[in-house]
C-alpha cells in the first residue's frame, strides 16, 4: 500500500461519517442536497481509492466510478448552493442531464479507438500504433515500424503541434 492511500481512506471515513449523520437527520431539501454532495464525493474518492488499490473487478471500472463522481460534484454543489441561498429550482438548473452518460460514452469510444491497420498502401509492412494526448482527446496514428526505428523513438514518432491526424 502506498504512503498516500491513508489520505483517501481518511477522507472516505469522514464522508461516510457525515453521510450517516445526515441520513438520520430530519429531511429537508437542503439536507437532501447535502447528502447528494456527500454521495458524489464518496463516489469520487471511493472510486479513486479502489482504482489505486486495483481492487476487483479492475481499475478501469473504478476509474469510471471516479469520473462519474467528479463530473457530478459541480452539479451537486450547484443544487446545494441554490437551495442554501433560497432560490427557486424552476429554470435555474443548467442542462447537465447528459453529462455523465455523455462523458462515459466519449471515454469508452476513445478507449476502443486503438485499432491500427498496416501502413504502406497494400504492402504488408508492420505498423506501430502511436497513442498520444492532444487537447481534444486521444488520437491513434499508425506509423511504419521502419520509419519509427530510423528516428530512434522506439516506435513513437512525435506529432508536430497543431497536426491532428
Amino acid at each position: 500500500m502506498s504512503s498516500f492511500v491513508f489520505i483517501s481512506i481518511t477522507a472516505l471515513y469522514f464522508y461516510a461519517f457525515l453521510m450517516l449523520a445526515f441520513l438520520t437527520a430530519k429531511k429537508s431539501k437542503l439536507i437532501t442536497d447535502f447528502i447528494a454532495v456527500l454521495f458524489t464525493m464518496i463516489l469520487w474518492t471511493g472510486g479513486s481509492l479502489l482504482m489505486r488499490l486495483q481492487a476487483w473487478p479492475g481499475y478501469r471500472l473504478w476509474y469510471h466510478f471516479s469520473l462519474a463522481g467528479i463530473w457530478l460534484v459541480p452539479y451537486a454543489y450547484f443544487c446545494f448552493i441554490r437551495d442554501f441561498c433560497g432560490q427557486p429550482a424552476e429554470g435555474q438548473a443548467p442542462d447537465l442531464a447528459g453529462l455523465v452518460p455523455g462523458g462515459l460514452s466519449g471515454e469508452l469510444k476513445n478507449r476502443m479507438a486503438v485499432g491500427c491497420t498496416p501502413a504502406g498502401g497494400g504492402k504488408r509492412r508492420r505498423a506501430v500504433c502511436v497513442r498520444h494526448e492532444v487537447a481534444g482527446g486521444h488520437h491513434v496514428r499508425p506509423v511504419p515500424s521502419d520509419r519509427a526505428a530510423h528516428h530512434g523513438h522506439g516506435g513513437a514518432v512525435p506529432e508536430k503541434a497543431g497536426n491532428d491526424v
